[in-house]
């Protein structure tokens, strides 16, 4: 007797032993409850269909913010919805809530190690997975071209407009050809004259053209350059070209005509400049057009294999350990009150 009553003073002067023998006391609640809790997440996650994560890296490029700016545009993930029937795919939502869920679905990450920008796109189809992530890299440059934000699509944009004005001037240049005072004195001008202006005009378009840096990247300067300034050089070397053919022509023509073949040779040389100039913008177009696209590097994502998130298993045992743990505060608050009353 003496013996059972120094033992019950033992383990209520050691917090230690207490404690432990309140969890012996419920040692049932301790084993059940988390075994419980560990089969009922099994269950549930057994029946939940894996997901799959696929992955579209972007190449490094200072233009990274942009990148993630036309990534994260709600007209692109709208657009990707839309294509991609996901209001069918999600079960027969809205468009709105297809483009909301979609937007859960995909990560936009800046990777800080390798300097990439990471697409992540999760479905429950792999092969969804992957197409989701390719469009948004395939929208993303559609967006930037469309809106002239890169260097190659700026450029594009500049030689149209270039070449918009050089069709009015062309159509300007050809009408004085037809005024008759005009037409009559173009008629007079040798052939190798003309051949010399053509090739003038060549040169003075190529000239006017590569005196632009059409990339832009490093010389913003040269990009605002105006018209004007251009045009500038083009009339002195244009002045210098019918001072030549006018001594050529001088020699066979009286000096009655002199004023009306000075016009013919300008307008002549106004219309080889100008048809020069459409013709070597349009080559340049047809060899930006190539590397337009070209510019934003991507990784295109693959069909992933594994699924992604966390194991079942690992699940279960993490499941598992925080029952275990709620019923050990349980056990410890319910010793606590029993105390409690015990004292009153």
């Amino acid at each position: 007797m003496n013996d059972k009553n120094s033992a019950s003073l033992a383990i209520a002067s050691s917090p230690w032993l207490s404690l432990a023998y309140a969890l012996m006391r419920r040692k049932r609640v301790l084993i059940a409850f988390p075994l419980i809790v560990m089969v009922v997440v099994f269950a549930t996650t057994h029946f939940m269909r894996d997901k799959y994560t696929a992955t579209l890296k972007i190449a490094p490029s200072t233009s990274a913010q942009l990148y993630m700016w036309a990534l994260r545009n709600n007209g692109l993930a709208q657009s990707i919805a839309r294509q991609s029937n996901l209001q069918a795919h999600y079960g027969g939502v809205t468009p709105e809530r297809a483009r909301d869920i979609l937007e859960t679905r995909v990560q936009f990450v800046s990777n800080l190690q390798d300097s990439y920008v990471d697409v992540k796109a999760t479905d429950t189809d792999p092969e969804m997975a992957k197409q989701l992530a390719n469009q948004y890299g395939t929208g993303m440059v559609d967006l930037l071209l469309g809106l002239h934000l890169t260097n190659v699509s700026n450029a594009i944009y500049e030689l149209h407009a270039r070449r918009d004005l050089a069709v009015k001037s062309l159509a300007k240049a050809r009408d004085r050809l037809t005024q008759p005072d005009v037409k009559d004195a173009v008629a007079a001008v040798s052939q190798s004259t003309r051949l010399g202006l053509v090739s003038m005009a060549g040169m003075e378009a190529e000239t006017t053209l590569s005196s632009i840096n059409l990339q832009g990247a490093e010389k913003q300067e040269i990009l605002s350059q105006s018209l004007d300034q251009n045009e500038l050089v083009r009339l002195q070397e244009r002045l210098a070209g019918i001072q030549h053919a006018l001594a050529d022509e001088m020699q066979s023509k009286s000096s009655g005509q002199l004023g009306q073949l000075t016009a013919a040779i300008g307008a002549l040389q106004d219309e080889a400049y100008w048809e020069a100039m459409i013709d070597r913008i349009d080559r340049r177009v047809e060899v930006l057009d190539v590397t337009e696209r070209n510019e934003i590097k991507l990784i295109p994502a693959e069909t992933p294999t594994e699924p992604s998130g966390p194991r079942r298993i690992m699940l279960t045992i993490a499941a598992g350990l925080a029952a275990l743990l709620l019923a050990i505060a349980y056990v410890l608050v319910a010793e606590q009150f029993r105390r409690l009353r015990a004292s009153n």
